[in-house]
């Protein structure tokens, strides 16, 4: 496809394709898989923001997952469009943890919990910041496990 062919709209489109093909349907940020292999939404970034002189070469593109983009555009995560809102106690991530038999997915310790996926993915990952969790990357996706201190 040529600069001066096709609309805005389809070039976009192209670029996009090929950012999510050339990262292999798989988030940058946490590695969670999109596309065919995979049960999430898949967003393209632009690293340098186009307001800010950011263009829609490849090589300013990354695809993300919806909450990791939507980490990327909140001015903090406790506001992000609400995805934040409950409060639970560290106890009870760790509780989730061990109750998947002391290794758990980002998925399963929100499911256990009852929370969006992005609301565990940042108090797990407060949690690891504090030494409490630990993270280790299985295929495209994190496991969990409690660190030394916190086995009961």
């Amino acid at each position: 496809m040529s600069e001066t062919s096709g609309t805005a709209s389809d070039e976009w489109k192209w670029r996009r394709r090929e950012a999510i093909i050339r990262d292999d349907y798989t988030c940058q940020e946490c590695g969670v898989k999109g596309g065919p292999d995979g049960d999430v939404q898949l967003h393209v970034h632009h690293q340098t923001p186009a307001a800010e002189g950011g263009r829609n070469d490849l090589e300013n593109l990354e695809t993300l997952c919806a909450s990791c983009h939507r980490s990327h555009h909140s001015e903090s995560p406790v506001e992000n469009d609400g995805w934040f809102e409950k409060e639970y106690e560290d106890d009870e991530f760790l509780d989730a943890i061990e109750s998947e038999g002391g290794l758990a997915g980002t998925t399963d310790v929100a499911d256990e919990l009852g929370i969006e996926r992005p609301s565990a993915d940042y108090r797990l990952r407060q949690l690891e910041d504090a030494g409490r969790v630990t993270s280790k990357k299985i295929g495209n996706s994190l496991a969990w496990s409690l660190s030394r201190s916190d086995h009961t």
